[in-house]
Order: C-alpha cells, then structure tokens, then sequence
C-alpha cells in the first residue's frame, strides 16, 4: 500500500480513525522494520548499508579486524565476531555477511558458537547486491506436507514424442530418457556442448539428436515440432528460460539449484525464478529438495515431482571382480564420482582432509573421477604423492566402471560438510549411492539427513565418523551384505520411476494446457498442497 493510497483511505474517514489505521500500517506493513548487523566494512559492507538501510534498522557493523573495533562507520558502532555471536544468542536479529568470502566467514562464526540456524542470515556477494538467504540444515522441517499422487489423467493424451534438453547430457539426463525409450516412446536430444564423460554415443541412445546453434532456428523447430512435452535440464537455468518462448509445454528439471549451490550473479537469480515459476512443471531429485522449492518459489498448485539420481537395471555388473581385500589382507574403499580442487575448502566435493584421514589408517582409497582437466589431473596426482594408499583409476565407460566396482568393499558417499555445504548436501540425491548398492557395495556415508535416511531404511551402509576409530568402523561397514536385488525390490531403479513420470508429463500438459486456456482441467486432478 502506498502513501497515495493511504490518502485515499482517508477521504471518507474521520481523522481519528485514519490516524489509528496509519499507525497499524506503520507497525504491520514493515515500517517498524527489524534490527539488522551488517558484517563486513569494506567497499561491499558500504554498499550493502546503502542499499538496504531503508529495510532494515542497521544496529551494528561487525568485522574481523580488530582495529576497526569500538569504532564507528556512517555514525554505526562496530564490534567484533565474538561481540556478534553473543547479539546473536540474544535473538531477533537480522545478520547481513556484506563479503565475497561470505562461506568463511560463515564457517569462523559457526566455530564461535553462533547460532546459524535462527533463520535471519542473508549474505550479499561482490557479483550481487540481492539479499541471498542462507539456507541452514533446520528450514528442512516442514510438518506435514501432502505430495501429489500421480496417476494417468487421460487415456488420450499418450505421451508419444518427448524433447530433452540440456547444455551438457548428463548421466541423469542419459538415464531417464533411456527408460522412457523403452516405452516405445520417441526421444529426442537438444544440446550445447558435447555430451560428456562416460557415455557412448547420444546418437545411439535417442531417435533424433540436435546440436543448439542458433536460438531463433531452435526455438522455431521445437514450436512446429510435433513433440508432446519438452523435458528441459539444468545446471544451469538458461535453456529453459529460453524454452519458455516455444509454444510447447516445458517441465523444468532441477538437478541442483543455482541459487543454493554457487555465488549466482542478478541475472541468474532471474533465470532461475522464471524457470522454477512458469515452467509447466518441475522435477526434482528428492522429496526434501521438492518441499525446498515448492516453499522458495510458491509452487502450491502446480504439477511439482521428484524423481531420483537411480540406476538402470542394465547397469548391473554383467560379472564380478575378486575383492582386493582377498589378496592384499588391507580394507578397500572406492570414490566414484566428482572431485572439485582445494582451491575452495567450503565445497562439497573437496575431499583433501578425508581421503587423507582414510589413507592415514592405510586403508586404500580408489578414486574414478569423472572427466577432468589438466588442472584436475595434476591435482588427483598431488594426493596420489600424498599418500600410497591413495589411488586414481582414470575415467570409465559407465558399465565398465559398475564392474570395476565391485572389487573393493565399501563405497564412499562422504562429502566435505560444512555450514556452507551441508544444507546443499542434504537436499541431493547422490549418483554414487544407487550406483554402490547395484554394484553390491556397502555404503559409508556423513550423519546428515537425507542420506542417513536412506541406509537406515535399506539397510546399506553406516554413517562414518571421521574423529572415531575409521578401520572400525569401515570393517564394520564391509560386513554388511547387500542384496542383489535390494533397489529392483524396493522400487529404486529408473525404470520404475518412468510411469509415474509419464503421468507427470500428462498433468503438466493438462497444467500447461488449461493456462492456455486451450481445454477444461479433468475433475480428477487434484493440485498438491504446500
């Protein structure tokens, strides 16, 4: 409500009575706005202040050098981390991280014993000046919470032609389109870059496949394409925004949330709003992270599933390897998946410190990395040198690598946790743990939601405690024997996800159609709750 309105509110009141409605709109409508600290006095910590001194009473400046203590910037007192955790303890207050190294920061205050999980902290980063919250691992409790349950709306509306779409296919990407192949139905590939990595030929694996080389070109061949949805993959967002201009219903499938796993600049905030908002549906890779975006973005309403990161039946180990552990008496570990460099110690795939703490109990870490560059290759050699009991395998074909597996004894689902990681950890759906269980292997993993979850209820694997006894705990671990059949009969591999899929895409066009205004939405459906 603005000042004209209110004027117009008070031309047919009294005075009185206009006063104590202005007074109720002062206090409710964010005039008597929340304390804010802003950490950080440099250039951005100025331009975070004057950007949102109106929104927030700035109370405090904090920072962590310590000739800035007890003393003053715009007229604001400025105190030190230890200072900071204590106002934070004492509650009610908004903290502003004005600072590229936003994640640091984060990680020394949560080392202080502050209490990050109060659900007031925003950071603003130099590629930015939007107020991005932080997610910490408590906003994933939600109560109760009602999923859709999909079943075929329509016997006509078949799904006979579906369009994929990604910059780069990945092994998400390559698993859901194969299984939905084998339904006879016609698939079809759209993509920037190269396919990569492990995979054979995308022109073996789809009917048609498309190299993007001009946008007007592409965007005309898919609106007088005949393909009844358009499945469209991030990261990152672009492709789908652009979809978006096609005459085709499009569902967004979100591996990973841009937003929540890197320092976006203003315009992929945009990208991904506009993907997560006017998509005719959206796909994720776990329930918890479908709930997440449902809340972030106000999907109540709208066609909304989540599918996850499984495996293919075919990629079960056509034969099996002896165990090492047989022949050399010391316990085998494998890694088998992305491995980011120690140029960020924040980052969830930075595995220096564990691998290191495995191998110094001489228990071999075998690592099959994903594709890398000569700065990744000189880096897996760095902790190669480190240790004898760490061990890079190179990069395999996919049904290769699941037989490669099944030679050791244990399968590491660990990942780097820290205040900055462990919330983005906690909403994934990882690869490595269906491509462990489907290779027989046990799985360690961290004591974080999610995949704690999933090992207690399969019964697969153990959490790890890194300051415990770790050959423990791995004997342990490798002790525990894993069906053959354990996702084939818990319903976990791809193939079984893909009905439920198909009718997702039938409820999307039946959303994307009734927004066009093009047919009456059936009586059965039934949008999902938030």
């Amino acid at each position: 409500m603005h000042e004209c309105q209110l004027w117009h509110i008070r031309k047919g009141i009294p005075i009185v009575i206009y006063i104590l409605i202005l007074a109720w709109y002062l206090q409710i409508g964010g005039f008597f706005v929340d304390d804010a600290i802003i950490y950080g006095c440099g250039e951005q910590g100025k331009k975070t202040y004057r950007s949102y001194r109106d929104l927030f009473n700035i109370i405090n400046f904090a920072d962590g050098n310590e000739k800035l203590h007890d003393t003053q910037l715009f007229g604001i007192n400025i105190i030190s981390p230890n200072d900071l955790v204590k106002k934070i303890a004492c509650g009610n207050i908004t903290l502003i991280i004005a600072s590229m190294y936003y994640k640091d920061i984060l990680s020394d205050l949560d080392k202080a014993g502050a209490d990050l999980g109060f659900g007031k902290v925003y950071f603003t980063s130099g590629k930015t000046m939007l107020l991005n919250k932080y997610n910490h691992i408590n906003d994933l409790t939600y109560g109760d919470y009602e999923f859709k349950k999909y079943k075929c709306l329509s016997e006509k509306q078949k799904i006979k032609k579906v369009l994929f779409v990604q910059d780069s296919e990945c092994a998400r990407t390559s698993k859901i389109s194969s299984c939905v192949r084998k339904k006879g139905i016609h698939v079809s590939l759209a993509y920037m870059n190269d396919p990569s990595g492990s995979y054979s030929s995308a022109h073996d694996r789809y009917d048609t496949v498309y190299r993007i080389l001009d946008f007007d070109e592409f965007i005309k061949m898919v609106s007088l394409s005949d393909y009844d949805i358009v499945h469209s993959s991030n990261a990152p967002d672009y492709l789908t925004v652009l979809l978006l201009n096609s005459n085709k219903p499009v569902v967004h499938d979100c591996h990973d949330m841009m937003s929540v796993c890197y320092d976006i600049d203003s315009s992929q905030h945009v990208e991904e709003y506009i993907s997560q908002k006017f998509c005719a549906g959206n796909l994720y890779t776990t329930e918890i992270f479908e709930k997440f975006a449902v809340r972030k973005y106000n999907l109540s309403g709208k066609p909304t599933i989540s599918i996850p990161n499984s495996i293919t039946k075919s990629l079960k180990p056509k034969r099996e390897y002896d165990k090492l552990s047989n022949k050399t008496g010391a316990l085998h570990c494998v890694y088998a998946g992305t491995i980011q460099t120690d140029n960020d110690m924040e980052r969830a795939r930075c595995f220096d410190d564990i691998f290191i703490k495995i191998a110094g109990q001489k228990i071999h870490i075998h690592i099959y990395p994903q594709k890398m560059g000569a700065i990744g290759i000189e880096y897996l050699s760095r902790l190669e040198r480190l240790s004898p009991y760490i061990h890079n395998e190179g990069n395999f074909e996919y049904n290769a690598l699941m037989e490669q597996l099944t030679q050791y004894d244990v399968g590491l689902c660990y990942f780097n946790v820290t205040v900055a990681s462990e919330f983005v950890i906690s909403l994934a759906s990882a690869n490595k743990m269906y491509e462990y269980v489907h290779a027989g292997l046990p799985i360690a993993v961290n004591d974080i939601p999610g995949h704690r979850d999933f090992i207690d209820k399969y019964k697969c694997g153990m959490t790890l405690d890194l300051g415990g006894d770790i050959a423990k705990q791995i004997s342990a671990i490798k002790s525990i024997r894993i069906s053959h059949t354990l996702l084939e009969d818990n319903g976990l591999l791809m193939e079984q996800q893909i009905e439920k899929l198909l009718c997702f895409y039938q409820d999307s066009i039946e959303y994307f159609n009734n927004l066009n205004g093009k047919i009456t939405k059936h009586e059965s459906y039934n949008p999902q709750k938030n």
